[in-house]
């Protein structure tokens, strides 16, 4: 997925009156604390663009092969509900359908949900090479926390006449019972290592310091 310049620019506007966004191209993103859903689906189609823009991370993978993932943090999915609530009409309120989607997404808090989309070349690639058990996939901290999937949705293959493609969801631990954060209370940059014998990807977010974090006396002391 890449963006033109309107595109980028359009985004960053957008994700600027949007929750859990602090640029739609920028380096900093904030993660939603609260795992609960909103009461409310109200969220304009640009601000959705924009937050999927923002959370969204592409890098190469292999010869002629690449790797999309999309971090859905809360803010995100609030935006993906929001669309699916304009397309059945059901207006601004979740009902049961957005709840249990909800529930499957984040487990009441315990879990963070990536999905992850990729391509690759016919020429290159036997179509194994998109099955989701053929690779390792970690999600690292910023304090080298390394997290191993809890569990891998089905994947969803897409037409594509050049390249083998699809999309499946991973869910990392997030939270454990007692409610403690195994990301840390305030991360500063998360990383998807993706690797498999085609390559090795890594994608990354970074996150707006808490000031109130005796590590972020400055901004973007982190290379």
């Amino acid at each position: 997925m890449r963006y033109s310049r309107p595109q980028r620019v359009a985004a960053t506007l957008a994700c600027a009156l949007v929750p859990g966004c602090v640029s739609g191209t920028g380096e900093y993103l904030r993660m939603t604390r609260s795992p609960e859903l909103p009461l409310s689906l109200d969220l304009e189609p640009a601000d959705a663009t924009a937050l999927r823009t923002a959370w969204t991370r592409e890098q190469p993978l292999g010869l002629e092969g690449s790797v999309a993932a999309t971090l859905l943090d809360p803010a995100v999915g609030l935006a993906m509900l929001a669309g699916d609530a304009r397309t059945r009409r059901i207006g601004g309120i979740p009902d049961s359908m957005s709840r249990q989607t909800w529930l499957r997404w984040y487990a009441d808090g315990r879990e963070l949900p990536v999905l992850v989309r990729w391509r690759f070349a016919r020429h290159f690639h036997a179509e194994a090479v998109t099955e989701p058990s053929a690779w390792q996939l970690q999600l690292v901290s910023d304090d080298r926390l390394a997290l191993r999937p809890l569990r891998r949705g089905r994947l969803t293959r897409q037409d594509d006449d050049e390249a083998w493609a699809g999309n499946f969801t991973i869910w990392f631990p997030w939270r454990q019972a007692d409610g403690r954060n195994l990301l840390g209370r305030s991360p500063r940059r998360l990383r998807l290592i993706v690797s498999g014998s085609p390559g090795k990807a890594e994608l990354q977010w970074r996150f707006a310091p808490v000031l109130s974090d005796e590590r972020n006396v400055t901004w973007g002391l982190d290379p």
